[in-house]
């Protein structure tokens, strides 16, 4: 019968060592070694294609990451009982308000063009850490400090209710010689920072002196 010779080729992580013999459809097969030590038997088109690169450990490499990886959000995101932690439901929440265009909230967070940020969108427990290391309770709720601004690290925090309250986009509207603004429209137009400015606004400056002076 005749075959490709493929003796001594490589392929992923197994080496071909000699011809093995044909299959019942005359397909050739091949010993190979691989990487990890072990040997197996493989076909001709299967490495050719690169459908089998290895002895299996591979596989079970890629299947044993997998359940890790399950593991270890499974176990950030489950309570004592298999339910979801109260974190998860605003983790999945703030992705929910952003992108779900059928719920009733989505057209004042996604629709208007806020979005969760690439580090937390698909890594809860990129999340649950940032959360857990910025004073994350039971009794807190997460608020965006610019609110036209996304969910993201630099522009989120644990807040009580009252805070929150007070950093709605309703309520902050402030005046520069008659104008009158949210507080976000006026940091951009100075082309500010929000967190800058609204932390200055809490010590008492004014609005136009937190607006322009500089950063030390």
């Amino acid at each position: 019968m005749r075959y490709k010779d493929i003796k001594g080729m490589k392929f992923g992580r197994l080496i071909v060592v000699e011809y093995y013999g044909a299959d019942k459809h005359k397909n050739a097969l091949w010993e190979c070694q691989c990487d990890c030590g072990n040997t197996s038997i493989a076909k001709t088109h299967n490495l050719m294609k690169g459908a089998t690169r290895s002895c299996g450990c591979l596989q079970k490499e890629k299947a044993t990451k997998h359940l890790l990886d399950i593991s270890t959000t499974h176990g950030l995101s489950k309570d004592s009982k298999g339910k979801n932690t109260r974190l998860f439901r605003i983790w999945m929440g703030i992705k929910n308000r952003c992108s779900n265009s059928n719920l009733r909230e989505y057209p004042k967070y996604g629709g208007r063009g806020i979005k969760i940020c690439d580090k937390w969108l698909n890594d809860y427990k990129a999340f649950h850490d940032w959360s857990i290391q910025n004073g994350y309770s039971e009794k807190l709720s997460i608020d965006r400090i610019d609110n036209d601004g996304n969910y993201e690290p630099s522009n989120c925090r644990w807040v009580d209710e009252k805070t929150q309250a007070n950093n709605r986009s309703s309520s902050k509207i402030y005046e520069i010689n008659g104008v009158k603004r949210t507080l976000a429209e006026w940091v951009k137009e100075y082309n500010c920072s929000y967190p800058t400015v609204y932390e200055r606004l809490k010590r008492g400056w004014s609005l136009q002196k937190a607006l322009t002076k500089g950063v030390n």
